[in-house]
């Protein structure tokens, strides 16, 4: 008998966290770029959301990656006590008051797999916790649609079996319809964690900018992809490619409700950046103007940038879920 090949699911746990795996062995920046990394803009545009929020000292920022944004957070707002968490080791280069925490969420166990990062928000000031691109790459189950029902599928994207009975009761509530779709379960339980942890310890906030969609408008055939050396490659999970798939964001939002926060921002990145951050100011220099007016349409850009979504949720210290 040929054995099955594993589920999706399994496989992309495998291809990006294992030793030898894409997030152990690769170097982001040579596969894809975030808005993080294209320059200060989105660095500012959380400092101007902290200016509403005094009693925040500190920024912790998950999936920092090579630390591009805690770095320009830090020539903003040098106050700030700024953590980086990610599976990765402490990149070259930072600052030593920048620290470093390593921990990956464990989508089996629904769990932080060092525990770093419930010690870290365990107590300390107010504190701002970062999901900037973290969510999509989560591995999550994929399914899709026959005559009989969802199917998950397995690493070769063909139907294996039915998903868990959690898994259906998410696609019921959260993505009914469509041929094929990515269970965002595992997501939820992150996100509701990161509530949980900031409840239990000194409360905050918690702001995820992400590729998203909500309920009405998921895509039809679904939104795994992968990217290699920057360029999109066959979504197969695979240690050589970064595998990504769009976030339900509201859902993601429910479960963080759930969890006891308070949902304050919704919306698209090209309606949030322009209420952040003020028009680009004349400059002695017109070609370091052309480059900031450049970055911001680029991140505006609906078709790009500007259609991440932002979500915004506030947590105070103690909150108890409804």
């Amino acid at each position: 008998m040929v054995p099955h090949a594993p589920s999706f699911l399994d496989a992309w746990v495998s291809a990006a966290t294992e030793p030898g795996g894409f997030w152990a062995a690769e170097v982001p920046s040579a596969h894809f770029r975030t808005a993080s990394t294209l320059g200060p803009e989105l660095a500012d545009a959380v400092a101007a959301l902290l200016r509403d929020r005094p009693e925040v000292g500190r920024v912790v920022e998950l999936g920092a990656g090579e630390g591009a944004l805690l770095r320009g957070l830090g020539a903003v707002r040098p106050d700030l006590a700024l953590v980086g968490v990610d599976v990765r080791g402490r990149p070259p280069g930072l600052a030593g008051a920048l620290g470093w925490v390593g921990d990956r969420w464990d989508v089996r166990g629904d769990r932080w797999a060092d525990g770093a990062v419930p010690d870290l928000l365990a107590d300390g000031p107010p504190t701002l916790v970062l999901a900037v691109e973290w969510l999509d790459d989560l591995p999550c189950p994929v399914v899709s649609r026959t005559g009989t029902g969802w199917h998950e599928l397995d690493a070769d994207l063909e139907p294996r079996g039915v998903p868990a009975a959690a898994d259906e009761a998410w696609l019921r509530r959260w993505w009914p319809d469509g041929e094929r779709a990515e269970v965002g379960r595992t997501r939820d339980a992150a996100w509701a964690a990161v509530v949980r942890a900031l409840a239990g310890g000194p409360g905050g906030a918690a702001l995820a900018v992400d590729y998203g969609h909500e309920r009405g408008s998921r895509p039809p055939a679904g939104s795994v992809a992968a990217f290699r050396a920057g360029r999109a490659v066959a979504p197969r999970p695979r240690a050589d490619r970064n595998l990504t798939a769009h976030v339900a964001l509201d859902a993601v939002a429910a479960a963080g409700t759930a969890a006891g926060a308070r949902t304050v921002l919704v919306g698209r990145q090209a309606e949030v950046l322009p209420r952040l951050l003020p028009p680009v100011p004349p400059s002695a220099d017109p070609l370091a103007a052309l480059a900031a007016r450049s970055r911001r349409q680029a991140l505006t850009a609906p078709a790009g940038w500007g259609a991440h979504r932002w979500l915004l949720q506030e947590v105070a210290a103690g909150a108890v879920a409804p």
